[in-house]
């Protein structure tokens, strides 16, 4: 019998020790300057998980907090030798989580510093700055940066999936603002990629996405003056005609528009048979001309109510909008589409039809216009290959409460079909979609080949990994 209990005891010891993940030893973990282990035993761990969407939260065993180039070596080279599972994470947010992991967690939001060099027209930011801190500290010097549009989402993964925003049609996508970044690789080396220095990765970090070739730990953009601009904000209670005919005339007008005029529509049910539409968007030309636009893009008699369009300089206008707080979403259902030239007016019905099918608040279609300054670079400049996107259709819900999980999902796959049939099977990375099924083909095109050349060139052990990497497309 005590034979037997020995056995038991030894057995049970050994198979826990076994299959308990290295990271659950404190003793184990490594020690250097500015890196800070946090474990989920710490009453403000689950802080520092929250995400975008709930449903994709994860709480790791430990989150390694690297403030420097330096921290972010120490942990990689362990996490390598010690075989450790493990997502990166900058302080922004993922819509499906690819920055969360249930064992360990990079995470450099720490990495926060903002130089701005007013003499060369650069300014170089951490891996962990968000975009509402860098504009705010742009605008007190004069100048602006193409990036996105709310204050809280990270620099690093938005610019390495591409960046779009406002000013993209007048001055590009972020990456094309892009003069290099820091980051540490697979091998624990730290490095600069530039069009001069290890051009290959400075190609692939071009829109090949975040969590893929290694831990960037800061970036350099040219930024411009922040000129004077306008900033629209309209709001629309309609029936359904005139919601199908503003939907159709804002994918003609909308690449039709000068450059310096971005709009983004916005399309929700509203009571029992409307819609509520919000254009929104920014004019870098003469106001009265503007107006015009509006006019003919509305079909009024009038001109807009000019409380609608403020006027100023580009950061201060884009900083007012932005909301204070990224908002938090219990369950997020969201899928986007690009599209290359605009639908007919079957397809405007049939996608205003499906939306009409279902209760208010089912589902929010936004209609972000690109082309302008994005189509003038080449589709293999860099990997992101959408160069010749017209726009873009992000449809989204919210998800509450069980009633809601029934309604909302069934408008979120209905809408997904029609708007199907009319994209062209692209998808923006940075808005990934765990139900795609050639996921690699519709974030990265023809450039996909390439980028697989590179993370196999540069990490051929896979150690960056996540459910929609290069390497498991």
């Amino acid at each position: 019998m005590a034979d037997r209990r020995k056995f038991i005891k030894n057995f049970g010891a050994a198979t826990f020790t076994a299959t308990m993940p290295n990271i659950l030893r404190a003793s184990s973990l490594p020690k250097a300057a500015d890196l800070r282990f946090v474990p989920s035993t710490e009453s403000n761990a689950v802080n520092y998980s929250q995400g975008y969407p709930k449903q994709h939260q994860r709480t790791p065993n430990y989150r390694a907090f690297c403030d420097t180039p330096e921290a972010a070596q120490t942990a990689i080279r362990w996490a390598r030798d010690t075989n450790q599972s493990f997502a990166t994470r900058s302080g922004g947010h993922c819509f499906m989580g690819f920055s969360q992991s249930d064992n360990l967690v990079l995470d450099t939001r720490g990495m926060s510093d903002i130089k701005i060099n007013a003499d060369q027209r650069t300014v170089t930011v951490g891996a962990g700055v968000k975009l509402g801190p860098l504009y705010r500290a742009l605008a007190k010097q004069g100048f602006a940066l193409a990036g996105g549009t709310y204050g809280g989402v990270g620099i690093a993964g938005h610019t390495l999936g591409g960046g779009f925003g406002y000013r993209c049609r007048s001055d590009g996508l972020l990456i094309d603002q892009l003069v290099s970044l820091d980051m540490v690789l697979a091998d624990g080396q730290i490095i600069t990629a530039s069009a001069n220095q290890n051009s290959d990765l400075f190609w692939a970090c071009r829109g090949g996405g975040g969590g893929q070739f290694g831990v960037a730990t800061s970036f350099k953009f040219k930024v411009k003056s922040s000129s004077p601009m306008h900033w629209i904000s309209i709001y629309e209670p309609v029936g359904f005609s005139r919601a199908a005919q503003i939907l159709f005339l804002w994918q003609y007008w909308s690449q039709g528009s000068p450059r310096h005029l971005a709009t983004h529509l916005q399309i929700t049910r509203r009571g029992d048979a409307g819609f509520l539409m919000v254009l929104s968007g920014f004019s870098g030309g003469e106001r009265k001309d503007l107006m015009n636009e509006l006019q003919s893009l509305l079909r009024r008699n009038t001109l807009p109510n000019s409380n609608t369009i403020l006027s100023g300089k580009f950061s201060d206008l884009i900083l007012a909008q932005m909301p204070k707080e990224t908002p938090s979403h219990p369950t997020l259902l969201t899928h986007s589409h690009l599209f290359s030239a605009p639908v007919d007016e079957k397809g405007t019905v049939n996608i205003l039809s499906t939306l009409q099918r279902h209760p208010a608040g089912s589902c929010i279609l936004n209609f972000e216009t690109w082309g302008g300054a994005i189509s003038d670079i080449a589709v293999n400049a860099t990997a992101f290959p959408h160069r010749d996107t017209a726009f873009v259709v992000h449809a989204q819900a919210d998800i509450r409460t069980a009633i809601e999980k029934t309604t909302k999902t069934k408008a979120m796959a209905e809408m997904r079909e029609a708007l199907e049939a009319q994209a062209n099977g692209g998808v923006y990375v940075n808005y990934p979609d765990l139900q795609l099924k050639d996921w690699g083909d519709a974030y990265w095109g023809n450039n996909l080949a390439q980028l697989k050349k590179i993370k196999n060139d540069r990490d051929p052990t896979n150690f960056f990994t996540h459910a929609h990497s290069i390497s498991n497309a």
